[in-house]
């Protein structure tokens, strides 16, 4: 199901590639030009986020996505989001680059989480 940021509770966290983020950070697959699985399309047009923060720090440890942690207020009706799963909190979330990154609250670089 997919619902309005209006109809978040709290902040989101985004794996970012440095702090301050930039509008390259919040690019989906499609925008950015990156490959994916036909069967992903949906998913491949949103970017991820997490509702819990230990969860978005598990996945930035890796690096592979960045190691940086933008918090997001996704409450505005222009952002759509989709709980893609419940156990990990994370979210599938729409909206211009720009305007997610306008959206930024807070960014901490890994060791200042």
């Amino acid at each position: 199901m997919v619902y309005s940021g209006l109809d978040i509770e709290g902040h989101a966290y985004r794996i970012v590639s440095k702090c301050p983020p930039s509008a390259d950070d919040f690019l989906s697959y499609v925008m950015a030009g990156r490959n994916y699985p036909a069967k992903m399309f949906f998913r491949a047009t949103s970017v991820s986020m997490f509702m819990k923060l230990d969860e978005a720090k598990k996945i930035a440890r890796g690096g592979k996505f960045g190691d940086s942690i933008a918090e997001v207020d996704l409450a505005d009706a222009r952002i759509f989001l989709a709980l893609t799963n419940e156990q990990t909190g994370h979210l599938s979330v729409w909206g211009r680059p720009r305007f997610l990154l306008e959206r930024v609250v807070n960014c901490a670089e890994e060791g200042n989480w």
